[in-house]
Order: C-alpha cells, then structure tokens, then sequence
C-alpha cells in the first residue's frame, strides 16, 4: 500500500491513458477502458 492509503485506480473514459499511465508510474494498480473509437 502507498503512503497516501490508495492501492488501486479504475479509470473510466481513458482515452489514450496518459493519465492511467502516470498513475501506474507512481505505484498504482490501474485497470482503463474507454468505449468510443478509436479507442476501444
């Protein structure tokens, strides 16, 4: 578990995971989908 107390990130809406993946660099366990092309 991190310092700050969260483990895990369900990012819903991704798009290209920019986001997901910065999460991940910093510890998380993330799970991303999106459900508009070119996307999926």
């Amino acid at each position: 578990m991190r310092a700050d107390g969260f483990e895990r990130l369900l990012e819903i809406g991704a798009g290209t995971g920019q986001v997901s993946a910065h999460f991940a660099g910093n510890g998380l366990s993330v799970v991303a989908t999106d459900l508009l092309p070119p996307w999926v």
